[in-house]
């Protein structure tokens, strides 16, 4: 994704987060860093909508980070990354069942 520079990233990991797309928002999990199991590139962000079918190419997103799983992690293999992806899905749910939104005054 590309982020306006006038918004602020979190440090780099994994986070539950929802996305708002238009009106509807969708649990999603985001990574943050430089994917070390691959290249080590450019620290990017990517987020991933769960439960979600269809092109996201060219639509504004709006990210609200609500809990961080866990730090970015250099994997041996890829198969390790994808199990960890999994993991990081379920964990994310279950981050945001438990999330109660603060309330508008």
């Amino acid at each position: 994704m590309d982020v306006r520079t006038d918004r602020l990233v979190p440090a780099n990991g994994i986070y539950a987060t929802f996305a708002r797309l238009g009106p509807e928002r969708y649990p999603s999990v985001t990574s943050i860093g430089v994917r070390p199991t691959f290249d080590n590139g450019a620290r990017s962000v990517e987020t991933y909508l769960l439960d979600f079918s269809g092109s996201l190419y060219g639509c504004d997103l709006v990210v609200e980070f609500v809990a961080r799983l866990r730090p970015e992690k250099r994997f041996a293999a890829v198969k390790d990354l994808i199990a960890q992806i999994e993991q990081d899905v379920i964990n994310t749910r279950v981050a945001l069942d438990a999330y109660s939104p603060p309330v508008d005054s």
